[in-house]
Order: structure tokens, then C-alpha cells, then sequence
């Protein structure tokens, strides 16, 4: 389907800006709710299947591209609560620290940062007590005070 395609893609096209932008973009629009959707999936969670490694993957490779960067928040917002529940907290992965990133790199893109941190809301605010404790001592560490 569209999510295999999209990851394919960006694996296979690593250092091409418009694939990696157009790829962030179909998996947006591509998702799975449910691991049970798909047969021998091989995932273990639905952060996995629905290709959130290859698009962190993404903005790290593509750091000062801006299309790149505003599809990968796009659908890191879209699949964060969905995602952060089934599959724990999604710090570990590395979410929090791009994002984070994105509004050092880009702070005169309004339009970007406004999806920064609408993100950086999400993903501090789910979870258990000690999960949002955890959450916001990583903040604090990455320098999200600044």
C-alpha cells in the first residue's frame, strides 16, 4: 500500500529533498489505526507501521529544508496521540528533540513553528503522571526552556 511505497521511497531516494517532502506527505495522508489492519505486518506498533522511523529519519537528513521539515511535523501531529498511546511514549523516539530542533533552525517560519510546538503540547500532555514527569525532564534537558 501507500505507507510501503512512501518508506521505499525514502529509503531509496535517502538524500532527495522532494522525494523525502512528497513521501512525509502520503504517509500523512496513509494510516493505519490498528496493527490488526495488517497481516504479518512485522511492526511492532503502529509508530513503526505507519513509517515514523523513515520520516525522524527524514528530518534529520533534511534539516534546514523547510518542506521537508513542515510535512514531517504535519504528520508527526497527526499520528502523536493516536501513536503515543498504542505504542508508549514516543520521547523515546525521538520526536520531542526534532521538533525541538525545527523551531531553533526555523524561528522566523510562523507557520512552522506554530505546528512545533502545537506537537511539543501533545506529546508533553499524554501519558500517565510519570510519563509527563519523564516528558518534562527530557524537555527541560533538550533545552526546552530556551
Amino acid at each position: 500500500g501507500g505507507i510501503e511505497m512512501g518508506v521505499a521511497a525514502m529509503q531509496t531516494w535517502v538524500d532527495n529533498p522532494e522525494v523525502q517532502h512528497q513521501a512525509c506527505g502520503m504517509l500523512r495522508v496513509c494510516r493505519y489505526e490498528a496493527i490488526a489492519e495488517v497481516a504479518d505486518a512485522g511492526a511492532q506498533t503502529l509508530w513503526e507501521l505507519n513509517g515514523g522511523p523513515a520520516v525522524l529519519e527524514a528530518m534529520r537528513r533534511a534539516r534546514e529544508h523547510e518542506e521537508v521539515q513542515m510535512q514531517a511535523l504535519l504528520f508527526l501531529s497527526s499520528h502523536s496521540y493516536n501513536d503515543v498511546q498504542a505504542s508508549g511514549s514516543l520521547i523515546t523516539k525521538g520526536v520531542m528533540g526534532e521538533a525541538l530542533e525545527v523551531v531553533r533552525r526555523h524561528r522566523e517560519n510562523h507557520h512552522m513553528n506554530v505546528v512545533a510546538f502545537g506537537l511539543l503540547r501533545d506529546v508533553l500532555v499524554c501519558g500517565s503522571e510519570e510519563e509527563q514527569q519523564a516528558k518534562h525532564r527530557s524537555f527541560v534537558e533538550q533545552g526546552g526552556v530556551e
